[in-house]
């Protein structure tokens, strides 16, 4: 697999009729007076943010820190270190942005897909962004694979990045009529992606990957002809698929399929969640549905009349929804609450080198478990150190470190980390 630049990943064409008929009404749906009752709680819920007028909180995210990450309309990225209970604006830059998608890698990096400047990325818990790119499709959606391949959707494409956003490749590219991909990440690794779009009879499409992202085999049997808005996948082969008002779900990992009328009455299934217990969430036009038996059936779960995008549950079991008049969180948690992963309390890792390969300078990040000694060098294929970039003590935590190639020959080469008896390398590519 060849890879191409990021900043054009994707070859021109023409938008059809129906794809700009498609951004027309997003459009339209961002315009339109925020809908939903004034009283901003219920039995299960309260209101912990308030959008601006015009505004809406399109998307969540749970850092493995316990921070909670959303992003809007207006105020594009929003913070919050206490569980939701209180949120602190952050822009991504000078420039005017709508955040339409939020992800969370495995190593904790942070990346937001905004329109119309592309792609955003944190590596200090949200408090500061970076752009990276690809302004060319609205980012809808974002999957990490185990071994740290980063794919992102915009438009009828799938991209997977394989050296932390350097350069992306092609990998899915859906019929002209989807304008939009959705991910889950299910049992054993394997990635699902579900389109939405429809053209006359034909519609959205699901498709599976089992090598991290690098080929995908389209899933039959659920009606190929419905459009997915969202989906959700559990490591026991449960597979959940939204559409307009209804799900397909899968108890076997997508071999055969059946129907539910839930969990709306009307509109768009447009995100699904599970909790530990194997419950699945369901934001909807008209509130949240919940279902205890894997998608067959299904209940209100509060919010009437919200319009709800987004859902996410937190390190203390409370769900959260991000709807066209706010924030809304759970007065009472859903799951048993997970221990958050600070950075101080992980393991020594030697985290993202980016770019990679590179021209002039490269980052490399690392965490350190515990306060101690630390020397990071860059040595050549013949074992010369060729750079210092650190040497002596740091505290524990997420660190970075960056270093000039100088005049030095294009090549591989190779960064150490040690840490006590501890030791890390990785390789980098140096391009003249």
């Amino acid at each position: 697999m060849k890879p191409t630049p990021v900043a054009a990943p994707y070859r021109s064409a023409e938008a059809s009729p129906l794809r700009w008929l498609a951004f027309a009404l997003l459009a339209l749906c961002v315009l339109l007076p925020n809908p939903g009752p004034a009283a901003a709680q219920d039995a299960l819920w309260q209101q912990v943010f308030t959008s601006l007028p015009f505004d809406r909180v399109l998307a969540l995210a749970v850092h493995p820190s316990g921070t909670l990450i959303a992003g809007s309309v207006v105020t594009e990225s929003l913070r919050s270190e206490d569980h939701g209970l209180s949120w602190t604006a952050v822009s991504l830059d000078t420039m005017r942005n709508n955040v339409f998608s939020l992800g969370v890698s495995p190593d904790g990096t942070l990346y937001a897909g905004s329109n119309p400047n592309g792609l955003y990325r944190s590596t200090d818990v949200g408090l500061t962004w970076t752009r990276v790119g690809l302004s060319t499709y609205t980012i809808d959606d974002f999957a990490f694979s185990r071994e740290g391949n980063i794919l992102f959707a915009q438009g009828p494409y799938v991209s997977l990045s394989q050296d932390n956003m350097t350069s992306s490749s092609l990998v899915l590219e859906g019929p002209s009529f989807i304008f939009g991909w959705t991910f889950a990440t299910g049992a054993e690794g394997e990635i699902l992606a579900g389109g939405a779009g429809c053209l006359e009879s034909t519609c959205g499409s699901l498709y599976r990957s089992t090598d991290e992202g690098l080929s995908w085999t389209q899933l039959t049997g659920h009606n190929e002809h419905i459009p997915i808005y969202s989906l959700v996948a559990d490591d026991s082969s449960l597979i959940v698929a939204g559409s307009r008002s209804r799900v397909w779900y899968s108890r076997n990992a997508g071999i055969t399929w059946e129907l539910s009328n839930g969990p709306g009455s009307t509109g768009l299934v447009n995100n699904l969640v599970l909790d530990h217990e194997g419950r699945v969430y369901a934001a909807l036009d008209e509130g949240v549905s919940r279902s205890s038996d894997g998608g067959k059936t299904w209940e209100r779960y509060g919010l009437e009349g919200f319009y709800v995008n987004a859902l996410a549950i937190d390190n203390e079991g409370h769900l959260l929804a991000g709807t066209r008049s706010g924030i809304h969180r759970s007065i009472l948690p859903v799951q048993v609450a997970t221990e958050a992963v600070l950075p101080e309390a992980r393991s020594f890792e030697l985290g993202p080198v980016y770019p990679n390969p590179f021209r002039e300078e490269v980052t490399i990040s690392f965490i350190l478990g515990q306060p101690g000694p630390v020397v990071l060098k860059v040595y050549d294929v013949l074992g010369r150190a060729v750079g210092v970039l650190v040497s002596g003590f740091l505290p524990a935590g997420m660190h970075e470190a960056r270093w000039e190639a100088g005049d030095l020959p294009g090549g591989v080469y190779v960064c150490r980390l040690e840490a006590g008896a501890l030791v890390l390398t990785r390789s980098l590519i140096l391009v003249r």
